[in-house]
């Protein structure tokens, strides 16, 4: 339940928005810290994500520490999204274990030892392989960037990574439909010019809040080659022009969707033939009198 925006501009810039909102069950908060961070270990990126909360931070953990470690250290883009759906994947891998094999005694190393039986170990191996997060425990990242290729925006479910370069832009979230839907009609490409990239970022992320469960909040990033990120908070000048630029945005495109429909009417009315008039009825005549009067 969230929202996380990613759009590309053609002088490299690359605009992130996000909301805030954490789901818990039925319980939804949207606390102060911002679902924008920027991991510098290994290949600096900045990292948007939606799903759960204990997952994600788990795998981000160990992407970070394996990051510093890396030798090489990632030199794109690429090589930092490829090493965080590795660990999401060992994430797996260990989970399985746990809730599969740890239950009876067992790791995977024993499937492929003589503790277990070929049949068995085939079976077991099967449901390893085959599992699966619930739902509630999927994760979906947004990860942009610079290396020297340029401006890149990756986008992950679970252990599965997506390139995004060639759309330029990205989001996630239950509000995701929304946002793309809007990003598309707007045109939104990798060679769009760095205020409209910026505009559509913010009014996607607005657009998604006709999703249940995206919060009000926005929080937004710039991404320029060659600077640290430039991190912008829901209160700041530059995002309450932002808001101010969407709220006359809604308010013309509802005068506009009424005007369009006052003259469809009449288009559809002009085209449409006329219903012939209904015959004439004659009057009931009055019930005779009787010889008394009455």
């Amino acid at each position: 339940m969230t929202i996380g925006v990613a759009t590309m501009a053609s002088n490299g810039v690359i605009v992130c928005a996000a909301d805030r909102m954490l789901t818990r069950g039925a319980a939804q908060t949207e606390p102060e810290s911002p679902k924008i961070y920027h991991f510098n270990p290994g290949h600096p990126v900045t990292v948007m994500w939606a799903g759960s909360a204990s997952v994600f931070a788990e795998v981000a953990q160990s992407y970070l520490a394996r990051a510093k470690g890396a030798h090489p250290p990632h030199a794109t883009v690429s090589d930092a999204v490829k090493s965080f759906c590795s660990c999401f994947a060992e994430y797996v891998g260990l989970r399985a274990e746990r809730e599969i094999l740890t239950k009876i005694g067992l790791t995977r190393a024993d499937l492929v030892g003589s503790k277990v039986s070929y049949r068995r170990a085939g079976q077991l191996l099967g449901l390893v392989f085959g599992y699966e997060l619930d739902v509630p425990d999927q994760v979906e990242t947004i990860f942009a960037g610079h290396d020297t290729a340029g401006s890149h925006i990756w986008r992950t479910f679970n252990a599965t990574p997506v390139c995004c370069d060639v759309e330029g832009f990205a989001a996630i979230g239950i509000g995701a439909e929304h946002a793309v839907s809007h990003l598309g009609f707007s045109g939104q490409t990798p060679n769009t010019d760095i205020l409209a990239a910026t505009v559509g970022a913010y009014f996607a992320k607005r657009r998604a809040e006709t999703a249940p469960g995206v919060g009000r909040v926005v929080d937004m990033a710039l991404r320029v080659p060659g600077r640290e990120p430039i991190q912008l908070a829901d209160n700041t000048p530059f995002v309450r022009a932002l808001e101010t630029a969407y709220g006359a945005f809604a308010e013309a495109e509802r005068a506009n969707l009424k005007d369009a429909a006052m003259r469809a009417t009449v288009e559809i009315q002009a085209i449409l033939p006329t219903p012939p008039a209904p015959p004439d009825t004659p009057a009931p005549e009055p019930p005779p009198m009787s010889s008394d009067g009455s």
